[in-house]
């Protein structure tokens, strides 16, 4: 079974509370919502999940079929195990295509969701650039490859905080799981059309997007034409629940 952590006043989960699933982005791993708990655990229980290969000693993903399928069934055996039948889902960048599997797969156990530095088409510059990463593993030291994902997603130098945070995690990830994440994250587009296809089918969700997501922005943006529930947060990259934790939580707080 995937890592999970449990926030909750009650020590477990209390289903007269609303439950909110949280599931991170690729490089990171459940810590990435540190910024979220304490606020949010006053009103909500807390379920953050760790996706394949991210957190210690956790379920590797080249031990899995590398597919949508496989890690959303090990995501659905946490809920499963813990007895939740529905709850509300937040993820951010790579979390968020696994909720619209979900969506397009299981909707029936969610509520509403919210899309955070949502992953969106993918422009030809950071589909070359995810395989250049991809074989540069062959050749350079791990470490390497993960500063140019870091770059290609958050390019900006101001957003510090969030490079360092994906760094911190992702150079704890070995080399032959990047490769299976690498190659996992370049299906990705097939999700998004697929979820495009069916939008009108999901009423009850959100995204959550920084100005200065220069990755995905721009195609989410087109996107409004399908759903256009999107928050747009000035001076904030890619990873808006770092950058702009306060508006964010708010955001959360409101919508759910």
């Amino acid at each position: 079974m995937l890592n999970y952590k449990i926030y909750s006043q009650d020590k477990k989960i209390n289903f007269n509370r609303p439950i909110i699933v949280f599931l991170h982005g690729f490089g990171g791993n459940s810590s990435i919502w540190f910024k979220q708990i304490k606020p949010l655990k006053e009103k909500y229980d807390l379920v953050c999940i760790d996706l394949p290969s991210h957190g210690k000693d956790n379920l590797k993903l080249s031990n899995l079929k590398n597919n949508f399928q496989e890690v959303t069934n090990k995501i659905l055996e946490v809920l499963k195990f813990l007895k939740i039948e529905k709850a509300n889902f937040i993820g951010c960048s790579v979390g968020t295509t696994f909720i619209k599997y979900i969506l397009l797969t299981k909707s029936e156990i969610v509520d509403k969701f919210i899309l955070i530095g949502c992953v969106g088409n993918f422009r030809n510059w950071f589909k070359n650039g995810i395989y250049i990463a991809k074989s540069l593993l062959n050749i350079f030291p791990k470490n390497i490859c993960c500063n140019l994902v870091s770059k290609l997603l958050i390019p900006n130098k101001k957003y510090n905080e969030s490079r360092l945070l994906f760094l911190e995690c992702a150079k704890k990830i070995s080399k032959k799981e990047l490769k299976s994440w690498l190659k996992l994250i370049l299906k990705f587009p097939k999700i998004n059309k697929d979820f495009l296809k069916n939008i009108k089918n999901f009423k009850n969700g959100l995204y959550i997007m920084g100005r200065e997501d220069n990755v995905f922005l721009d195609s989410i943006i087109e996107e409004k034409e399908y759903f256009n529930n999107v928050k747009i947060l000035e001076n904030c990259g890619h990873i808006c629940n770092i950058d702009k934790y306060k508006e964010v939580n708010d955001i959360i707080l409101d919508f759910i």
